[in-house]
């Protein structure tokens, strides 16, 4: 009948896999058919977990391990969002896998396990000699590269795992900011990349600039405390500055004498 489905059919569609290994002893399948969620039958035994699964059709069917999903996905790209390592691993000792595929969001496989904080899987995709996976490549919403994946989620052993790659472009920019990288230490060769990791570790740098917000209801003394804090006494007569009258004192270190220096007091 057109447009009906075998036994095996039912079995793939609702992920019954211990039915399934048992049909297969008797039938084939179609490693191209694609179910109504848009996958087939090896990316829904990937999303399931289900490893032997994937290594039994890997192995006994002519099966393209870098065919798409409706979302552009391979099999990969689901393994990675699902944190299974060991089928990674599987996947990658498969000759003709691409780590480099984008879905339609852009992403590699590496954007997906620096996103989900997988440490050994961004390790075994970047150490991997026959992955030869590009560290650099962006993603579609963003623009963001894993770097700035893994520096937005202040994820520091990620970064630094990242810097080891003598490949990765510091410089690159996403759609919203430079990578969080100052442009003092961009300047620096890879080696002085430990300087930034430094400065995540302690999650602070040095900085001169501080500002005080005042606030609160008209007629409190707002103005008052702010001339107080710069040096200034109060005014003679009060007068109301309705909150746009800003008073702004400067001052500066010494970086070597370590001396707090004034500056100009402005209003």
């Amino acid at each position: 009948m057109l447009g009906g489905n075998t036994p095996l059919d039912i079995a793939i569609e609702d992920e019954r896999f211990e039915i399934v290994e048992l049909l297969l002893e008797r039938t084939t399948i179609n490693p191209k058919k694609v179910y109504k969620d848009g996958n087939t039958f090896l990316h829904k035994a990937a999303r399931s977990g289900e490893l032997e699964m994937v290594k039994l059709l890997l192995k006994t069917l002519n099966i393209d391990p870098n065919q798409k999903n409706k979302d552009g996905d391979t099999v990969l790209h689901i393994a990675a969002r699902g944190g299974e390592l060991e089928m990674v691993k599987l996947l990658l000792k498969t000759s003709n896998v691409d780590p480099n595929q984008k879905n339609k969001d852009e992403e590699t496989v590496l954007h997906i396990a620096a996103r989900g904080g997988e440490l050994e899987m961004v390790k075994l995709l970047l150490k991997t000699s026959q992955c030869h996976i590009d560290p650099n490549q962006k993603d579609k919403t963003y623009g963001n590269t894993p770097l700035h994946i893994a520096v937005t989620g202040k994820n520091l052993e990620m970064v630094q795992l990242l810097l080891e790659r003598g490949d990765i472009d510091l410089d690159k920019v996403n759609k919203f900011y430079a990578l969080g990288l100052p442009a003092e230490i961009r300047a620096l060769d890879k080696d002085a990349a430990k300087v930034f990791t430094h400065l995540l570790e302690e999650e602070s740098y040095p900085h001169f600039e501080s500002r005080v917000m005042l606030a609160g209801e008209q007629g409190t003394g707002k103005t008052t405390i702010a001339r107080y804090l710069i040096g200034k006494g109060p005014t003679r007569m009060r007068k109301s500055t309705d909150g746009i009258g800003l008073y702004t004192g400067l001052s500066y270190i010494d970086r070597e004498t370590e001396e707090w220096l004034e500056g100009k007091q402005g209003t």
